[in-house]
This record gives structure tokens, C-alpha cells and sequence, in this order.
């Protein structure tokens, strides 16, 4: 449990305000930066074959402690379902059962608020709250900390509580955080609810527990049922105040006594226009524009965000072509690696890039022609999208290494260091600017090197890590896919890892889905448990 309490915490955000609070930074909105998740249903009165689809498709990292990986769980109280689980997870997170599936993206409403406690001068553990002094709950927390070779040594630090929640002291002042998570630690026994529902009604039932803190859900089941909530366990806030910067912590007027209902959020049902998605962008852009919810309608405490990005741009272009969808066509939207032609949106306004003349820097005239010709792909065999992965990957690491905004117009200079980090990086280890994404990103493990396509951003988004060799290992983006079609018959299921079954190198399954996951390829699955044990290469009871 303790591990779902932490999970949940994070889900809400608490790392990051956590960490810019021991930092002594004040915690500022997250840029929408493009690592992202997508996910989309689309009602059978949209496809040839009259099935509705679901498309599971979470940008998690590709290993670690939340990766994901493949599980099918079955009970003999009616419990069948398969898809993504993190290490340690007991109920399937996203996926599907015979009737219904459900797919996990990230959202971006204020889950999360942040409060400058008024300390007594004369007692730095008491703080006033509504014109009275009270103490600050003080604990001793053991703590490990990593030294060298491996050595930990233990110790102890004190840990503060308040009436907003817990408490961190920096250089500027005492501050305390408060975060839905911490009050409902019933988000496991939600998901165990969505894994076992039968029909809309009971996944909406479970819904209603809002006691996963955060993530948009993405519905599709064999009723035909198609819908998208942007769901979060939000507090009750008093609209007098701005919930959106630091609040001064010395009223109870700021203590939240309340949650909103799931009928308080933004939330689609069968739209006309037969589809529902997301893809990190806005809670008010799910479905065609002309369905979309108002914002207007809500209550702007909760702290929704009106943005798009370069995924829902293009989803929107790609789902327009359509009268109809075959599964084909599904498959098509769902790996497309194009970025929007007209418009490109990332935090960074780096557009003076594609107006800096050639000429006016023949040292750099080579990479800017290049990027400048770039017809914005990330296939493997595409130069531009090597180069344009070395400029904003680096681009985007100076800013966050100086704490600054990603949210900025990046000038000349700025343009030149970073042009001129990428042509360097490419003679020093390729001797050449003509070298395509799939020779600089990699999909490896073991003894497995393979070329892998995707940028950051394309609805089949990769981000990677540099190596010691000059070359890219992919890190994070397409990870575990699912693709499901539901009919009255029950329900057909697609599905890939990032590189197999198994994290243990001596596994047979360690790398045997990674050649099929970069050719985009999928494989069948199947809930029928009478199948699954005939096809089974072995079978036993875990000790």
C-alpha cells in the first residue's frame, strides 16, 4: 500500500513541487513539453466494419520502476482482464475485459496547492491561522542515503505537518502543500471496480469513487459506448482567491473541506461525431470542435488548461479525412510520425530557426539547410529528424539546467549554440551531417540494437537518452500499445511491449517483442483462459 500512497502522490503532481520547494523555487504551472500519451475510441458508426475501437496507448519510460508491462489477470468471480500494470500494481491500470476497456493519459488540471505558512518570530515551529498561533506537528523520519560502492548509511530528519498538509522549510520561507492523494487512499480499489465492470453503468459507477487523483480515461465497451473524462480528485476551493500562484497560509478560508464530483468535471458521452480522444492537450478539445465542452461552464478553480498540442493538431487532421475508419486506417492514425505542417506548438518559440538565412552563417549553412528542408517526419530514414532531435534535445536541457521557463522566445545566439552543438556532435561521431534518425536513436537491450523512429511530439512520440557513443538510446514514448474492437460478439485485442514479457536478461522473453514494436507491428492476444493454457509454453504457481 505504501507504494500505491507514493504512485498516487505523484500522479498529483507532488513530486515536482516537492522538489522545487527544497530547491527554494516556487512551484509554477508544468510545461506541456510533448513526452505525452495518446488515447482514442471511436464509435462503431465511424468504422467499416461496424466495431467501435479503442486505442491504449500511454508515452511511459520504456524501463524502470514505471514501465510498463503485460499482465492477464482472471479470478473465479468474474474477474478477466488484460493490459498495462507498473511493478508492484495488483489490478490492471489501463486495458480491457470481455465487455469494456479504458485507456490512461496525464492531465493537467490543479490537483496540487501550495501555501506560505506566517511562522511566530519567536518559535520557528508555530505558524498563524486565522489570527491564532498553533504548533507544527514534528516527527523523526529514518532516512537511507547512498554513499559510494554501494554503501548506505542511515539517518534520521524531522519531518512537519499542518493544518494544509505536510510542510517544507527553505532559504525563503516555511511552506506548505496540500494534495487530494493524501486524504483518499482508495484509487486501488477503483481500478480493481473499472477491471471487473460489465457495462457502462458499473464503469461509471466506479468513476464516480474519483479516487484516482489524476489521469484522463478513455471509454469505449460492446454497447457502443464511447466517452472521456478529465479526471482528478480536485478540491473545493473558495473562488476569492487565486488558486493559481502560492497562496498566503494563514486562513482557514484556504482549507479545502470538500472534493469535486465526477459531475463536475469535463466529460464527453457518444458525440455525434463518433469519436472521443486525447492526447495530453486541453480537457475542452475531446471531440469535434462543434461538441467540445465550453470552459466556460466550469469552475475555473479547478485550474483547466486551454491548450493544444502537436499531437491533438494532427489527430484532428488526420480524423477529419474520415467518413469512415477501417481497422487499417486505425492503425495508420495511431503510428503517424508527421508533424503539423502549418503550425508547430512546443513551449519554446524556436521559429527563427527556419528564417535564419544560410548564407548569413556558412559555418552552419550545411545543418540549417537541412533543418530548414526538413519536411517534419520522424521515420527512421529521415536526416532532418536527426538533426532536429539533437537541436531541441539540447535546446531544451540549457534552459532547464539554468531553472528557467521552457516558455520562451529563443534568440539568435541561443539558435547558434545549439545549431552548433548538434553539426558538432554529428562530424565528431558520424564524420558527416547526412545521418538519418535510425543511425542516431537506438532501440537496444542486451545484445539486441536496433533503429527505432519517432520524435518528440508525433502521435508516435520518442524521446532519447545519449550514450557514450554518440549514439541515441530510446528512453521514453510508444512503450506498452494496445489496440481493442468491440462488437455484441466480445472483443478482438492487439497488443505490444517495448521489448518483451521480462525484465530478467536470461528470459527468452527479455528482447523477443523489440523487432516487431520498431516495425510497428502488433501481436493477437486473447481473454479466452481455455486458449491461453493450450498455447502456453509452460505453465506454474509462483512460490
Amino acid at each position: 500500500m505504501s507504494a500505491y500512497v507514493l504512485s498516487l502522490a505523484v500522479i498529483s503532481g507532488a513530486d515536482g513541487v516537492i522538489q522545487d520547494l527544497f530547491s527554494g523555487r516556487v512551484p509554477s504551472i508544468p510545461a506541456m513539453e510533448g513526452k505525452g500519451s495518446n488515447a482514442f475510441a471511436i464509435s462503431c458508426k465511424r468504422t467499416t466494419n461496424g466495431k467501435t475501437f479503442l486505442n491504449v496507448n500511454s508515452h511511459q519510460p520504456l524501463e524502470g520502476p514505471v514501465s510498463w508491462y503485460e499482465a492477464h489477470l482472471v479470478s473465479e468471480e468474474g474477474w478477466n482482464a488484460l493490459g498495462g500494470l507498473f511493478p508492484g500494481g495488483a489490478t490492471i491500470f489501463h486495458g480491457t475485459n470481455e465487455h469494456l476497456g479504458w485507456a490512461h493519459t496525464v492531465n493537467y488540471p490543479d490537483k496540487i496547492d501550495v501555501f506560505e505558512l506566517e511562522i511566530n518570530p519567536t518559535n520557528e515551529n508555530q505558524y498563524k491561522l486565522d489570527g491564532e498561533w498553533f504548533d507544527l506537528e514534528v516527527r523523526e523520519v529514518p532516512l537511507k542515503v547512498k554513499l559510494f560502492f554501494g554503501l548506505k548509511l542511515g539517518v534520521k530528519r524531522k519531518a512537519y505537518w499542518s493544518k494544509y498538509g505536510p510542510v517544507v522549510k527553505n532559504d525563503k520561507g516555511v511552506y506548505a502543500f496540500h494534495l487530494g492523494a493524501l486524504d483518499d487512499l482508495r484509487g486501488p480499489e477503483q481500478w480493481y471496480r473499472m477491471n471487473k465492470a460489465r457495462n457502462w453503468q458499473e464503469f461509471k459507477t466506479a468513476l464516480e469513487m474519483v479516487a484516482i487523483p489524476g489521469f484522463n480515461i478513455i471509454y469505449a465497451d460492446r454497447e457502443d459506448n464511447i466517452y472521456y473524462v478529465s479526471n482528478a480528485k480536485i478540491p473545493l476551493r473558495d473562488p476569492s482567491y487565486d488558486w493559481s500562484t502560492t497562496l498566503t497560509g494563514n486562513t482557514s478560508a484556504t482549507i479545502s473541506t470538500g472534493y469535486h464530483s465526477l459531475s463536475d468535471l469535463p466529460q464527453t458521452l457518444n458525440p455525434n461525431s463518433g469519436y472521443v480522444f486525447n492526447t495530453n492537450n486541453s480537457a475542452f478539445s475531446n471531440t469535434a470542435l462543434s461538441e467540445d465542452p465550453n470552459p466556460a461552464e466550469y469552475d475555473n478553480t479547478m485550474g483547466y488548461l486551454v491548450f493544444e498540442n502537436n499531437r491533438s493538431t494532427r489527430f484532428r487532421q488526420l480524423i477529419d479525412q474520415y467518413d469512415k475508419l477501417t481497422y487499417e486506417d486505425l492503425k495508420t492514425i495511431k503510428y503517424d510520425q508527421q508533424l503539423p505542417l502549418d503550425t508547430l506548438v512546443y513551449p519554446m518559440d524556436f521559429s527563427l530557426i527556419w528564417q535564419m538565412s544560410p548564407n548569413d552563417y556558412p559555418e552552419l549553412a550545411g545543418m540549417l539547410t537541412i533543418l530548414q528542408a526538413w519536411n517534419r517526419k520522424g521515420d527512421t530514414d529521415n536526416i532532418g529528424a536527426a538533426h532536429f532531435t539533437l537541436f531541441y534535445d539540447y535546446l531544451k536541457n540549457k534552459i532547464e539546467t539554468r531553472h528557467e521557463s521552457l516558455y520562451q522566445t529563443i534568440g539568435e545566439q541561443m539558435c547558434i549554440e545549439t545549431l552548433q552543438y548538434a553539426q558538432n556532435h554529428l562530424i565528431e561521431h558520424y564524420g558527416t551531417l547526412k545521418v538519418s534518425l535510425g543511425q542516431l536513436q537506438r532501440h537496444s537491450r542486451g545484445d539486441v540494437d536496433l533503429p527505432i523512429s519517432g520524435i518528440r511530439d508525433v502521435i508516435a512520440t520518442m524521446t532519447s537518452k545519449p550514450t557514450k557513443d554518440g549514439r541515441l538510446r530510446a528512453f521514453q514514448g510508444e512503450s506498452y500499445i494496445m489496440l481493442a474492437q468491440y462488437d455484441q460478439e466480445g472483443v478482438t485485442i492487439e497488443t505490444i511491449n517495448a521489448y518483451g514479457a521480462s525484465a530478467n536478461p536470461d528470459s527468452p522473453h527479455y528482447t523477443d517483442q523489440m523487432r516487431m514494436f520498431v516495425n510497428q507491428q502488433l501481436k493477437p492476444m486473447t481473454l479466452d483462459r481455455d486458449q491461453v493454457y493450450k498455447n502456453a509454453a509452460s505453465i506454474y504457481r509462483p512460490k
